[in-house]
């Protein structure tokens, strides 16, 4: 499986599909997290959110690849694919995150993953259960 495939069946372990747009936290979703033209009344067929979700981990995965210098093995790449999926490169940006992983400092970019589990300045169980999932992938040994 290659990083892209990876990356798209372990988001879809952690992000709900949704068919109907859906309000979250006063914030229209579709599909698998998407905002962008998401608005009440918007559906998607599961052939909509599959493709979209496509795309936007090839999005996500050609901004780690212009911020991340140093080569990641697909475990890596693929929780830091979910990562930015989920939070945006805006939160990520200022971060220590990608200064880390350009250092190779992988453990301690592990745990920095896990600070972005908040929905505004609340800790959130999901985000939690998500940042902790893409950890023990970022430091899990890929053997592909």
């Amino acid at each position: 499986m290659n990083v892209k495939e990876q990356a798209v069946e372990f988001i879809k372990q952690h992000e709900p599909c949704r068919l109907q747009a859906d309000s979250i936290n006063g914030v229209w979703v579709i599909g698998y997290g998407c905002k962008q033209g998401a608005y009440n009344g918007l559906t998607w067929s599961q052939e909509q959110a599959n493709a979209n979700l496509a795309g936007q981990v090839r999005t996500c995965g050609a901004i780690i690849d212009k911020h991340i210098i140093v080569e990641l093995n697909n475990n890596q790449k693929t929780a830091l694919i979910s990562l930015v999926h989920d939070v945006g490169l805006e939160n990520l940006r200022n971060s220590e995150l990608f200064n880390l992983c350009n250092k190779r400092n992988f453990v301690m970019a592990a745990n920095a993953i896990l600070s972005f589990n908040k929905i505004g300045r609340t800790v959130s169980v999901h985000k939690s259960r998500r940042r902790n999932a893409e950890k023990a992938l970022f430091l899990e040994p890929y053997n592909g």
